[in-house]
């Protein structure tokens, strides 16, 4: 696949670690438009009860590593990097099956995304 284009929205994501750092969990996401908008605030916001928890699978002296395992037992699925000092999303892996004729591919894929994030902490969800 080629290159992405831009995309005309800020992508806002919110989790939740548990308490005793053994669990995260992802509340919800918020798109918002990037600069004016001609109807109402051109946001939207999904709270999300029924996400899949994610458990802490590894622990170091700088990250906690949450995340699921691939239905094949591949060790990257829908996997979260925290920063153990701040608490910050490191690193976002995930990868998902793209049915043939998704995208043009002609069979079953599985692909893999990795995505970078910057992070701060907030005392109160927005929804």
């Amino acid at each position: 696949m080629g290159d992405l284009a831009p995309r005309d929205t800020h992508d806002f994501s919110y989790y939740l670690i548990s308490s005793d750092f053994k669990t995260l969990y992802k509340k919800g996401i918020r798109e918002k438009a990037k600069g004016n908008c001609a109807l109402g605030s051109c946001e939207k916001i999904d709270k999300w009860d029924k996400y899949p928890k994610l458990p802490l699978r590894e622990e170091t002296t700088e990250y906690l590593y949450y995340g699921r395992e691939w239905f094949d037992k591949r060790k990257l699925f829908d996997h979260h990097t925290i920063n153990k000092t701040n608490l910050q999303l490191v690193v976002y892996d995930n990868m998902l099956m793209m049915e043939a004729g998704v995208f043009g591919n002609t069979k079953d894929e599985v692909v893999e995304a990795k995505e970078f994030y910057q992070c701060k902490e907030i005392n109160k969800f927005p929804f």
